[in-house]
């Protein structure tokens, strides 16, 4: 069954992004679930350097120092439902 066509991530870009980088995964009672995987670090990285990310991201320090590496985990960004 399908809710929606499309979702914008507000949470992370101060703007829509046609393709985004960081992708929702699945949701439960406590919040949603997205997912940065390792191939599109560098994107994301730019987005962050390019002024488009929201300035309250939590550990956006963190996230400027990821590594693209074939074997790195991915990034899981939870949004808590209030």
């Amino acid at each position: 069954m399908k809710i929606v066509n499309y979702l914008s991530n507000d949470l992370i870009y101060k703007q829509d992004k046609n393709g985004m980088f960081v992708n929702f995964r699945f949701s439960d009672t406590k919040g949603a679930y997205s997912v940065l995987v390792a191939e599109e670090y560098n994107l994301f990285r730019a987005s962050m350097k390019n002024d488009e990310i929201v300035p309250d991201l939590e550990k956006i320090d963190k996230l400027l120092k990821l590594n693209e590496k074939e074997e790195s985990n991915p990034v899981i960004f939870f949004y808590e439902f209030k």
